[in-house]
């Protein structure tokens, strides 16, 4: 008795964890990042057609666009994609921020105390954003301004929606550089201290369009690193991921709506090979589909698991169970794992049109550079950073060449900025599209290998396979986890099941076929 009530409890929980799984609801909105520009690998473009080369960019696909509604008091900012409320700027006196604004990480935490004691906007739930939700904000029509500080700052744009949130560019008259707008998150870089032998703490600028995790102790000054805080309240769901694999090198997220490639292309491109390789496989209908795209850097971003890092636990910051990663080896001669390329241009400061030689990625490995105060190359910005490269590769005349030699081979690795980025133009890519069904499971595509119709259905369904199966299995559970149906056959391609003896419903149908397990959801009408 002992054990057939395990056994159920167990059923039940898994079947629990399923329809979790299942449930296709998007508590992860991805909020589209808004670029509405195409570009070459330097200029802004007429936006090029399907079959056309550079085809796939940011500003050919738009979902869930800013949608933002502005509190009765002008205070705070209700965002009705996330459903986040925020502080309009990152202070009380609902100004742009400035200098004296800026706090850290300790202070910070203080702070929030203050500030809901002090009901601010009506509400005493406030608190510091995770790394996820701070990027929820980013918008793609930003420009950068780079290392520069002759630039007018009303020349910019920054990387945020100034209609409703209050923002300031560095002061240069007061010592600082135009793009010192870090925010601070709570996402602390998971290696404690890091290369710099300081902690990091993952924030977005706003003013440069990056996220990177800050040291908290300046290397040059030792003094505490300050940042801008700007708070918001709602559900803690936002930003939390809930993958299913479908066991035919697909990944859906049921979070945020969307689907993934399990594995990446496999080598680095430069940034218009990638989206070509994108269109070649939508030609061959690439395990099923047809409308795959490059990710835009917000959707790539969405991926991200700050819980790994290549010098804490040998693994890429992805959720491994999941996804597979490439390995690669990166200029230092170590074992490393790729920048991801986005489809975002991340366009600089130009008055020529020649601001879009950048494009957006993430470093799901070490985001290496070669800073001032080391002799070697270091994860100075941390697996899971958001940067940008050249869309093409070396030669750069403005990079600085490294060069190492391990195990008498020589790495060679250019950098740049102020923390020495590397630099490399040939980057990685995975593919992602929308689920288009409300199962989120196999997407209810009409796929060669395995489907299921009709669904809704009522008396009965059909299995259909594109050649005949050994052994097949089927288990067929109701929403409370119970078995209610259960059946083997051998040599077959189509196999019908009569459900008229069971009530209306959601059903959750386990096929196994030669050691191949899917699973998909199926509703009685």
């Amino acid at each position: 008795m002992k054990k057939q009530i395990s056994f159920k409890l167990f059923i039940l929980v898994s079947l629990s964890i399923l329809i979790n799984n299942l449930s296709f609801s998007q508590t992860y909105k991805i909020v589209d990042p808004g670029q509405t520009k195409c570009y070459n690998d330097s200029l802004v473009i007429t936006c090029p057609s399907t079959g056309q080369a550079l085809f796939g960019q940011d500003a050919q696909y738009v979902t869930n666009p800013n949608n933002y509604t502005l509190g009765t008091d002008s205070k705070t900012v209700y965002d009705n994609n996330t459903q986040l409320t925020w502080m309009r700027s990152p202070n009380m006196t609902n100004t742009p921020p400035v200098k004296i604004d800026r706090m850290s990480i300790h202070a910070a935490y203080n702070w929030v105390a203050t500030v809901n004691a002090a009901n601010y906007g009506g509400f005493n739930d406030w608190r510091i954003p995770n790394v996820k939700e701070l990027y929820s904000l980013y918008c793609g029509f930003g420009t950068d301004p780079g290392g520069s500080n002759t630039i007018s700052a009303s020349a910019l744009t920054p990387f945020i929606d100034t209609n409703y949130f209050k923002f300031a560019y560095g002061i240069v008259a007061n010592g600082e550089r135009l793009i010192d707008q870090q925010y601070m998150s709570t996402n602390i870089f998971i290696l404690d201290p890091s290369e710099s032998g300081h902690a990091k703490d993952f924030g977005v600028n706003f003013s440069d369009g990056r996220i990177k995790g800050y040291d908290t102790i300046d290397v040059l000054s030792n003094l505490t690193k300050t940042f801008y805080v700007q708070l918001v309240r709602g559900a803690t769901t936002y930003g939390v991921n809930n993958f299913v694999d479908n066991a035919d090198s697909t990944i859906s997220d049921i979070a945020t709506g969307l689907m993934w490639s399990k594995y990446d292309n496999g080598s680095g491109m430069n940034w218009e090979n990638a989206l070509d390789w994108v269109q070649a496989k939508n030609a061959a209908n690439y395990l099923g589909y047809n409308d795959w795209r490059m990710p835009n850097i917000k959707e790539l971003h969405s991926i991200v698991d700050y819980s790994h890092a290549p010098d804490y636990d040998s693994l890429p910051a992805i959720n491994v169970n999941f996804f597979h990663c490439s390995s690669i080896i990166n200029e230092a001669g170590k074992d490393d794992f790729p920048y991801y390329w986005s489809s975002t241009t991340h366009a600089g400061y130009t008055t020529t049109n020649n601001g879009g030689g950048d494009a957006n990625y993430i470093a799901f490995g070490r985001a290496l550079g070669w800073p001032t105060t080391k002799t070697y190359w270091v994860d100075v910005h941390g697996a899971g950073a958001q940067r940008s490269d050249p869309k093409i590769g070396p030669p750069y005349s403005y990079a600085t060449i490294h060069k190492d030699t391990v195990g008498g081979i020589v790495y060679t690795g250019n950098s740049h900025g102020p923390q020495g980025d590397a630099i490399r133009g040939s980057n990685y890519t995975r593919l992602v599209r929308n689920i288009t069904n409300n199962t989120g499971i196999n997407d209810g595509k009409n796929t060669d290998f395995i489907n299921v119709y009709p669904n809704p259905a009522k008396d009965k369904f059909t299995i259909t396979f594109n050649n005949n199966k050994h052994k097949v299995s089927i288990e067929m559970y109701n929403s409370f986890g119970c078995k209610v149906k259960e059946l083997q056959t051998n040599n077959t391609r189509s196999i019908n099941i009569n459900i008229n003896d069971l009530p209306n419903g959601i059903y959750y149908i386990r096929i196994n076929t030669d050691n191949v397990v899917f699973t998909y959801k199926l509703i009685k009408d």
